[in-house]
This record gives C-alpha cells, structure tokens and sequence, in this order.
C-alpha cells in the first residue's frame, strides 16, 4: 500500500480511498500500483469480508492523466495502456470479496469505468458519469463497453459513448447504473450500512454468487446451471452451511467463519 491509495479495516469491511486528489484520483503509476496491491491483499485477508472503494477530495477518478505524455503519445500507447487499467478491473471483479464503489464525485473515463468494475455503486448527489473517449479520437476500451452494456443495455451504453454525454447521479440511477443515490454527507454510511449487510453473510456464499455471475454471463443457461449445482453441492458440505442450520432451529445468528 502506498500513499496514494489508503485502506482502513474495521468490522470485517475494508475501506480503500484513492487519494491523490490533486489529480482528481486519476490513473498514475502510484495509484494503480496502490490499488493493485490493496486490492489482491484484502482478497487474501480472512478478515476482511466486504470491501469498499471511493475517492478522497471531490472526485471520484479522473481517469487518464491528461497530464501524462504517454496518454498522447501514439509510441506510448502500449507501453501506457497494455494490462494496466484492465487488468485492475479484472483484479476487482475477480476478487473474491464483494467490492461497493461509494461515487463521491465525477467518475471520467477509465475512472467511470472502474466504478462499472465493482460489484455495487451508490452515488452522492454530486458525482457524474462521462465517457469522453469520442470526443478525442479513440474508444472507451479494455471491456468497458461490455460491461457498460451489460449494466444499463446496449441503447443506453452506445448513446452514453457515442455522444460523450456526461449524465448526473440522478440520471445514472434512472438506467441503473448506480443502486443507490444519497446525499454526500451519507455516502460512506450508506456505503458502509450495505457492506455491514454483507459482511454479515456467508463469507464462501458471497465469493460463490459473485463468481457465479460474473462467469455465468459468459456461459450458456445450460452451463451456468449446472456450474451452479456444483457450486451447491460444495457449499452444501461446508461447515458456515450447518452452522446456519444449526442457528436456525436454536432461533440465535449464526457465527460464520468461512470454512
């Protein structure tokens, strides 16, 4: 973890805030690098049980730093590009926890993009949602189209990238881009209410339902069916399922410990 990228935990939920304000949380070295490494380390952390993501300062990310010569520079463009903003969506979505991103601010670019890469979005009244990519000459890359279109619909998606349109939260939670909308002063206890919620769950069910949606979309009903089974048949066996049972009949919580 660097300065660039903090995280608290504290009642099993992680809290990882970019924090380089003075570039609006944009992509540098040392945030990537920050998220990066937080992000694999609460994967790992049987401590941790949900994860969530915001931006210090009033934004959210500002995607790209314009002020990097690499992102104008066409013999840069591998060098900037390849793996790295991609590959830390992929890292959150394959992250085994559930990851919320509380939107405090505008979320540009990649930035919007990596909001689209986590599993919930709740958003203050003040962020705002814009793919600029049209506007100068190059697309919105590395999946985001996908994943946009798989959020709120292809129509939404082509008219959101095709017009560079930037949308308000109000907008965003009307296409179901984000969950929630809530005041600023609400946005982290909101964020951290849900997380609680989640936390409190099954810890092998939460990482099996994710994974079983992400890899579904990318299956034939047939195959995500009997993926699913399988996925039953191990919980099935685990000791948090008979826990379960067992503090249902004794009418008290149940004590998860992700065994």
């Amino acid at each position: 973890m660097t300065d660039a990228v903090l995280c608290e935990i504290k009642d099993r939920i992680a809290t990882i805030t970019m924090n380089e304000p003075e570039t609006r949380n944009s992509w540098t070295d040392t945030l990537m690098a920050g998220l990066f490494e937080t992000i694999d380390r609460i994967g790992r952390d049987p401590s941790v049980r949900v994860a969530v993501l915001t931006g210090s300062g009033p934004a959210f990310s500002g995607g790209a730093n314009m002020k990097d010569a690499r992102t104008h520079a066409a013999e840069h463009i591998t060098d900037y590009w390849e793996g790295k903003d991609n590959s830390i969506y992929d890292a959150i979505m394959n992250c085994p926890k559930p990851v919320i991103a509380a939107v405090n601010g505008p979320a540009v670019g990649s930035g919007a993009t990596l909001a689209l890469g986590c599993d919930v979005r709740i958003a203050s009244t003040r962020a705002s949602f814009v793919w600029p990519m049209a506007g100068i000459g190059i697309i919105p890359a590395n999946g985001t189209l996908v994943r946009l279109a798989r959020i709120v619909g292809s129509g939404h998606a082509l008219e959101l990238t095709l017009s560079a349109k930037k949308i308000d939260a109000t907008e965003a939670a009307r296409i179901s881009l984000v969950n929630h909308v809530v005041e600023p002063e609400r946005l982290m206890d909101e964020a951290l209410t849900l997380a609680g919620r989640m936390a409190r769950q099954a810890p092998l069910s939460l990482q099996f339902i994710k994974e079983a949606l992400y890899r579904g979309l990318d299956m034939g009903l047939h195959d995500a069916i009997h993926a699913d089974r399988y996925r039953m048949f191990i919980l099935y066996n685990t000791d948090d399922r008979k826990e379960a049972s067992q503090a249902w009949l004794e009418k008290r919580p149940p004590q998860f410990t992700g065994r």
